[in-house]
């Protein structure tokens, strides 16, 4: 057998090694699994890391997938109805299997996806965190982390190419505790410790993170080009949009400065949120103006970054249009956004019932501003979009080469 899991009686087969190759990476993981058992051959050729890695290449150019997930809340008891769900949706916007996607326990959150593996956390479970692969059913139960779990800590997951591993990263922030022992105060503006998991050596280790002294987390993760992201804020400095780095390969954070936005004007406000354009960190610049009247939408790509600082580019700039739409990520070219479809003002005394929005989940063009509804969930604020893509990538070591 070569190093491609190729025997030599292959050779003698009705079809060439690289013709097999070709088509079997296009196959469906789901059927791939089944072919295993056709012979020894096959179930080495279908685990070896060239051939897993072919198949991502070409699933990750033809057939990359929309993943919505609803996360339960994390106050509510296991046994709450309100439990995690999620939905694929395909290229050509149809819904993908249904049942696809039965997480293992019904309060799971999607910490980030990443070639086909989802990182997630678990709520009210003796295992916090695990590693998932849907198409191929493989979990793996991370060990406990070295420091106490906090429910305000910051999680990421990614791939390093330079490594051929995969890392999760926790940032926990500083707790204030009373006399009894309760959590009274969660300070974001203070990283206190951080750790990384690696897939390849199985164990948290705990990393040096003094760079991060004074800054504030304020999103969720992004991964893109070996790097995770989150969206920050300086002490010093409130009123910059700065992002933090981790590099996967490295184990070394950053802070970058955000493009340079303009403030909003007296009628108007704005907040920023993080995606992935084209393996590369993206920005959105979302203005709202009045009172919701209108809104605008920026997309910043990062060009580059290092010690001359960061190369950031305006990517689109679309608006002021009448509809209000609140973009959530990225797919493909396209904007994954919230549409609100009315606002009906009330005449309520309270400030928390002073408007009714019903919203749906739409696919934004910013070239030519043509806006698609998503097959899936009206009226719904907890949805989080990742790209997704189906994989034989196993969860229980690196043994393959992107």
């Amino acid at each position: 057998m070569d190093g491609n899991g190729r025997d030599k009686s292959e050779e003698e087969g009705f079809l060439p090694y690289d013709i097999v190759i070709n088509i079997l990476k296009r196959v469906p993981v789901k059927s791939l699994i089944r072919f295993k058992t056709v012979s020894k051959q096959w179930f080495n050729l279908l685990n070896n890391p060239h051939f897993i890695s072919q198949h991502l290449h070409h699933s990750s150019l033809h057939n990359p997938f929309l993943l919505l997930h609803r996360s339960p809340p994390p106050f509510l008891p296991s046994s709450s109805s309100s439990s995690s769900s999620s939905c694929l949706i395909s290229p050509n916007l149809l819904l993908h299997d249904p049942l696809f996607f039965q997480f293992p326990s019904p309060d799971t959150k999607i910490v980030a996806s990443s070639n086909g593996l989802l990182c997630l956390k678990h709520f009210h479970q003796s295992f916090p965190l695990s590693l998932f692969n849907p198409a191929t059913r493989q979990i793996h139960h991370l060990p406990l982390t070295l420091i106490h779990p906090h429910h305000s800590d910051y999680l990421g997951f990614g791939f390093s190419p330079l490594l051929n591993d995969y890392k999760v990263v926790k940032i926990s922030v500083r707790e204030i505790y009373d006399d009894e022992g309760h959590v009274v105060i969660i300070d974001e503006s203070r990283v206190s410790r951080v750790q990384v998991y690696s897939l390849s050596s199985g164990s948290w280790r705990e990393i040096d993170a003094t760079n991060l002294k004074n800054l504030g987390l304020v999103s969720t993760s992004v991964t893109a080009n070996g790097a995770i992201y989150w969206q920050a804020t300086i002490s010093s400095d409130p009123d910059c949009d700065s992002v933090i780095s981790f590099d996967i390969g490295r184990d070394v954070f950053g802070v970058l400065k955000g493009p340079p936005i303009p403030p909003p004007s007296p009628t108007s406000f704005y907040y920023i949120m993080l995606s992935v354009y084209g393996d590369k960190l993206a920005m959105f610049r979302h203005f709202i103006v009045g009172n919701f009247e209108s809104c605008s939408i920026d997309l910043w790509v990062l060009e580059h970054s290092g010690a001359a600082g960061e190369s950031w580019s305006k990517l689109h700039s679309v608006g002021p249009f009448s509809k209000i739409l609140y973009p959530m990520s990225i797919w493909g070219d396209e904007i994954v956004c919230r549409e609100e479809l009315n606002r009906e003002e009330l005449n309520n005394e309270h400030a928390d019932e002073a408007r009714r929005v019903e919203t749906v989940l739409a696919l934004f063009n910013p070239c030519n501003h043509e806006l698609k509804k998503l097959p899936a969930f009206t009226d719904e604020h907890r949805y989080v979009s990742f790209n997704y893509v189906e994989s034989l990538v196993p969860v229980n070591n690196t043994n393959h080469q992107q």
